[in-house]
């Protein structure tokens, strides 16, 4: 899947994406040569709990230049 910064912001403000589908989005972005140390960790995580993606989340959204649409933290579903 192509990376989408638009649909990605929406979907982290909706709640809309499960800890286990962030590596996922990881690599696309690093598909379309958007990388950086956050990224690759996230990238490198197999079945990852929702305390490990929070952890490297917000600096992983700031290396894939999404910003944070609600104002509250980012959850994940």
């Amino acid at each position: 899947m192509a990376f989408e910064p638009q649909l990605i912001e929406a979907k982290l403000a909706l709640n809309l994406i499960a800890s286990s589908d962030m590596p996922s989005i990881a690599l696309d972005a690093l598909e379309a040569d958007i990388d950086g140390a956050a990224i690759r960790r996230l990238a490198a995580l197999e079945r990852p709990t929702y305390f490990e993606v929070a952890e490297i989340l917000p600096r992983a959204m700031e290396e894939m230049g999404l910003v944070q649409i609600s104002g509250k933290k980012p959850r994940l579903a």
